[in-house]
């Protein structure tokens, strides 16, 4: 029984997640301020011929540029779950009008980009996993972590800096690792293998290339510690208490939180549609507590 408990527990952990890793943080729009989209013979914001260039920046600033590869729209997203789930017929929520990408990394002002700021999209490569193996695979959103691991060796290896490149071995003995400047052909030959690593060329149209650029603190021009610009901040942490609760290891708190139904007494619940003095009761100023 105790073990039954667990496993559902477990299963409303991992389903949390799953809504998670398909709800990307939003990639701003060209119409803000200092987003640039790619375009063939146009300079890049690092580079000497653009707009940005002749922006005044003080002794103690740099720039620090975020290159998002492959925008795509949530719609898209939503098209593909719509065609392998079942749509739920009392569900009247709007389609997302928002945009992602399937990956995104840090470029410095000179344009090197920072190995190890590279990121891959979760909610791309579950949208790829949908398709195909697709959800009556048990382990169908298993093995995000190898997908990372694979696009950070990847990313790695095309931009490794020159042999005989000082400044990325100074840098380096700095504890920063950059890659030797970039340009176009190397943005789009990234493109393709992130669409190809996740399986989404024909599930997810994503062709464009977009760059957010920003004036930070030089002792920032070659950080991007704890950034993370196209995934949840939780699900890695859901996966984690999904095995814990797995086996019973889960405070109290989340043990009644996720009590299975046939463990509740329905008989002490309140229809607050109803009994409206209840409510008023619960919310009354007096039951605000202190440290409020």
């Amino acid at each position: 029984m105790v073990r039954g408990a667990d496993a559902q527990r477990a299963e409303i952990i991992r389903f949390w997640r799953t809504v998670e890793m398909f709800s990307p943080p939003s990639v701003e729009k060209v119409s803000e301020r200092r987003v640039y989209v790619v375009k063939p013979g146009e300079p890049l914001p690092w580079e000497p011929e653009h707009e940005l260039a002749g922006v005044p920046l003080s002794k103690d600033q740099a720039w620090w540029h975020v290159v998002y590869a492959g925008i795509y729209s949530l719609e898209s997203v939503f098209e593909v779950l719509a065609r392998v789930f079942a749509p739920d017929e009392e569900s009247f929520d709007e389609r997302p009008a928002r945009e992602s990408a399937l990956a995104a990394f840090v470029v410095s002002g000179e344009g090197r980009p920072l190995v190890g700021s590279e990121v891959l999209s979760s909610c791309a490569w579950a949208t790829g996993r949908t398709v195909c193996p697709g959800p009556g695979t048990p382990s169908w959103l298993t093995g995000f972590e190898g997908a990372k691991k694979e696009f950070g060796a990847y990313f790695k290896d095309l931009v490794e800096p020159e042999p005989d490149d000082e400044w990325a071995a100074e840098l380096r003995r700095r504890d920063h690792e950059v890659g030797r400047p970039i340009g176009q052909e190397v943005l789009t030959e990234c493109l393709k293998a992130v669409a190809k690593m996740l399986h989404v060329d024909s599930a997810l149209p994503h062709a464009e290339i977009r760059i957010r650029s920003q004036i930070v603190a030089k002792c920032r021009a070659y950080s991007a510690d704890g950034h993370d610009f196209l995934n949840s901040f939780i699900a890695d942490d859901l996966a984690t208490v999904a095995e814990q609760a797995s086996v019973g290891k889960v405070g109290t708190v989340l043990c009644e939180y996720l009590r299975p139904d046939a463990e509740l007494d329905t008989a002490r619940r309140v229809d607050v549609r109803e009994q409206l003095d209840t409510v008023l009761k619960a919310t009354a100023p007096c039951r605000v507590p202190l440290g409020r």
